[in-house]
């Protein structure tokens, strides 16, 4: 058995969070990656490849990421 060396230190050990607490983490996080960058552009580089479609979209905050699927051959 594991003990933690250090309290999270959002909210209370046990405690379920709740909005204030999802609200602070949320305050905190930073981008690391750049869906974009990422994803996206490898997307546009297989065009060539697959009939690419978009099938929807996530919308995170103000941020919005299509979402597609790739499919073999062209229509």
């Amino acid at each position: 058995m594991s003990t933690v060396s250090a309290a999270h230190p959002i909210g209370t050990p046990g405690t379920p969070w709740g909005n204030a607490e999802r609200a602070q983490w949320l305050s905190r996080q930073t981008r690391h990656r750049s869906y974009e960058s990422d994803v996206l552009s490898v997307v546009e580089r297989l065009r060539w490849r697959f009939n690419v479609q978009e099938y929807g979209r996530l919308e995170y905050g103000l941020d919005v990421y299509p979402l597609s699927v790739g499919k073999p051959g062209s229509l």
